[in-house]
């Protein structure tokens, strides 16, 4: 939020965790946060991103609608939008999470990383590869929610950060 040098307010689309960091990070910077969510995002995670200052417009069946309403809203509002996954800002500060797992010298075997939209996995395995280049990256997401889990697998091109993404039935 300190890099962006932007004070109106902004909006996101989330299914729950994302929304929550950006509420958490406008709260402390004191700027106006709406979040679209689809109508079947997990209620806990719903009611934290309102805990945590952020308007919360519940829109759609599913995420990339919410995600389009939120698109729509910004652009007519005069708000930023902000999608994780895009910003370098936020993939930077993700990365920051690798940073602190290193901080302290240990040397990992592996890393499992969640992975929903690839922005956390991408900006912390950029991190981890280029600091612990034999440290294995691992995704991991659930077996009913494989949409990026396919993804990955079908691309011929995937990068060598990440080594693996396992479905885990949660």
């Amino acid at each position: 939020m300190h890099r962006l040098g932007d004070t109106r307010p902004l909006v996101c689309a989330s299914a729950g965790n994302w929304g929550q960091a950006v509420a958490y990070a406008c709260r402390i910077h004191g700027i106006p946060l709406i979040v679209y969510a689809s109508i079947h995002a997990n209620p806990l995670k719903v009611e934290r991103m309102k805990a945590l200052g952020a308007e919360v417009r519940q829109v759609s069946q599913d995420f990339d609608d919410a995600k389009a309403a939120a698109q729509t809203h910004a652009r007519e509002a005069g708000s930023l939008m902000i999608e994780d996954g895009l910003e370098t800002s936020v993939s930077e500060g993700h990365g920051t999470i690798a940073i602190e797992l290193l901080a302290h010298g240990d040397a990992y075997d592996a890393v499992v990383i969640p992975l929903g939209n690839g922005g956390l996995l991408n900006g912390m395995a950029r991190w981890l590869k280029a600091a612990s280049p034999a440290t294995r990256v691992i995704g991991v997401c659930a077996l009913r929610a494989d949409s990026m889990a396919q993804s990955w697998r079908s691309s011929a091109k995937h990068e060598a950060v990440v080594e693996a993404v396992l479905q885990l039935d949660l």
